[in-house]
């Protein structure tokens, strides 16, 4: 298997698997907040109510 080839238990594999999962995770949310406050210029609290936008936008039309 591939993962005996590189020298990695299928224990080991997993978690590096994980953690990599979680830090693409983290990426692609803040890099979308980032995106949204550039194209609308609002602060963005830390906790970003997205029910909140979706009432917004549906108001603004």
């Amino acid at each position: 298997m591939v993962w005996q080839e590189l020298g990695i238990s299928g224990i080991t594999g997993l978690v590096v698997l994980t953690a990599l999962y979680f830090v693409i995770k983290a990426s692609v949310k803040n890099g979308i907040l980032s995106a949204y406050q550039r194209i609308t210029k609002k602060q963005l609290e830390p906790e970003f109510n997205w029910d909140e936008l979706k009432k917004e936008n549906q108001e603004n039309g």
